[in-house]
């Protein structure tokens, strides 16, 4: 609903509500496992005020709330009454749900953890306009933050089982008749590329501000020449994280880890041709939030955008139009990386890629990665996927011009034609969840992420099984066994 009120003949008033509600409840694909439900619910509040300051003034300010919740509940129920045993049904503690299995050849079943998920955002804008002489100028300045608290209280199994564990006779052999997923389902055998995880999340909440503001002058030159001139000016700042709960700083690649003694040691033991004992590093780490840096990310301060157009009347039927602007964007993403204060345990289903090595009766012998906050230092998340933002990224800019002429033929036929540039720098390389676009990695990010090209040429040996340097140091992952 909405609400108008004229306070005087300077001043005008608006109120603004919206409420949606959404339950959702899910069905399960068998009988035995009980439906999920969703809660869903948003709620929007505005006001607002336009006011005419003086003959040549005026003055629009608004102020808004959203607030999204989505509350998703899982009914428990005795896992060991379905018939797993107890070195699966350990996994999940007290709290016992069928975890979600995704099975080529057939529809996914089980479900989703019980998840709290509440965000808001508070945004403001003023807006002010004056008019002097051939001027007409406009100013504003908005802000806004963005608030997201969640927590996952169980931890969220996800079990991938394809073809590639039952395909053979040669199981290097692929094909759309090879092998089958619900068969590698029914031998607990979970896909050799190591991708079914169980993950353990904290409690977050993070924090995260925009600023903006910018100027334009509308100015008339004279009776033939209009200029347009502005800046922009924009700021976004990386989310912080109630008690430092982050790491925040992102990753140090070239400081030696707690553990590269120990795994040099055992390397030195057992070598590979292709790598000398002396080249043999074992850098990098995560490093955490301090009090006095907080955010996941660099702000970046400098993000002004210059708008310049200009319209200029030849004659009374001619008219050349141009102008250039710059243009800054960014993810505005609430979430700061919680590695160490959530977890994911890698189940290591296959060493080779071919040979089953965990099964789904007992997926993780050494446990779950524990939760150890920033306690471990560089060592957290040793043997387990691992993810940060990349601090050398900067806000995405695109830099637009145009240039061209309008000319009236007859009475009735305008013809017009135009020239439009466009160059973009810091272009997005991927996807960031959450309906955000992650920033450009830096080539510092992108080396860490990639196989350099020096070992391209050993092909199959690349997939060789050697002697782990890190069994009896990583304890749990892929790399927590006696060959990798």
């Amino acid at each position: 609903g909405r609400v108008d009120y004229q306070l005087n003949a300077n001043n005008r008033l608006f109120g603004r509500y919206a409420r949606e509600v959404s339950p959702d409840t899910t069905g399960s694909l068998f009988a035995l496992i009980p439906a999920s439900s969703e809660f869903v619910r948003q709620i929007s509040t505005g006001v607002g005020i336009s006011s005419i300051l003086n003959a040549s003034t005026t003055l629009d300010a608004r102020l808004g709330w959203m607030g999204y919740i989505a509350d998703s509940d899982t009914p428990r129920q005795s896992l060991t009454g379905l018939g797993f045993n107890k070195s699966f049904t350990s996994i999940f503690g007290t709290g016992q749900f069928v975890p979600q299995f995704n099975v080529s050849n057939m529809s996914a079943f089980g479900n989703p953890e019980t998840a709290i998920d509440h965000e808001d955002t508070w945004a403001m804008n003023a807006n002010i306009r004056h008019l002097q002489g051939r001027n007409d100028l406009k100013a504003g300045f908005q802000a806004g933050i963005k608030h997201s608290n969640s927590a996952h209280p169980d931890p969220t199994p996800v079990f991938n089982f394809t073809n590639d564990m039952t395909q053979g006779p040669n199981p290097k052999t692929v094909g759309s008749n090879v092998g089958d997923g619900i068969a590698s389902f029914l031998l607990g055998a979970m896909n050799g590329a190591n991708t079914s995880s169980i993950a353990s999340t904290s409690t977050n909440a993070n924090t995260s501000p925009y600023y903006g503001a910018y100027f334009q002058d509308n100015l008339r030159a004279s009776d033939r020449l209009t200029l347009n001139l502005g800046m922009r000016w924009d700021v976004w700042l990386p989310a912080t994280v109630r008690h430092n709960w982050a790491n925040v700083n992102g990753f140090s690649p070239n400081t030696p880890n707690p553990i590269a003694a120990v795994a040099q040691a055992n390397y030195a033991a057992s070598p590979i041709p292709e790598l000398p004992v002396a080249d043999f590093k074992v850098n990098g780490g995560l490093t955490f939030a301090t009090p006095s840096n907080r955010r996941w990310a660099k702000t970046y301060w400098d993000n002004f955008s210059p708008r310049i157009g200009f319209a200029y009347s030849v004659n009374n039927k001619t008219v050349i139009r141009g102008g250039f602007g710059r243009f800054y964007s960014m993810f505005w993403a609430v979430f700061a990386p919680q590695n160490g204060y959530s977890n994911t345990t890698t189940i290591t289903s296959s060493i080779d890629g071919i040979t089953p090595y965990n099964l789904l009766d007992n997926p993780t012998p050494s446990g779950l990665a524990p939760i150890t906050g920033s306690s471990l230092g560089m060592a957290t998340g040793l043997g387990s996927a691992v993810g940060y933002q990349d601090q050398d990224s900067h806000p995405s800019v695109n830099s637009r011009w145009s240039l061209g002429f309008q000319r009236q033929i007859t009475p009735t036929l305008v013809a017009e034609a135009y020239y439009v540039g466009q160059v973009g720098g810091n272009i997005p390389t991927g996807s960031a969840g959450n309906g955000y676009t992650a920033p450009t990695e830096s080539e510092t990010k992108l080396s860490e992420e990639y196989l350099p090209q020096k070992y391209i040429s050993l092909g199959s040996r690349l997939n060789a099984t050697v002697t782990n340097p890190f069994y009896g140091v990583i304890l749990t992952g892929p790399l927590s066994t006696p060959k990798i």
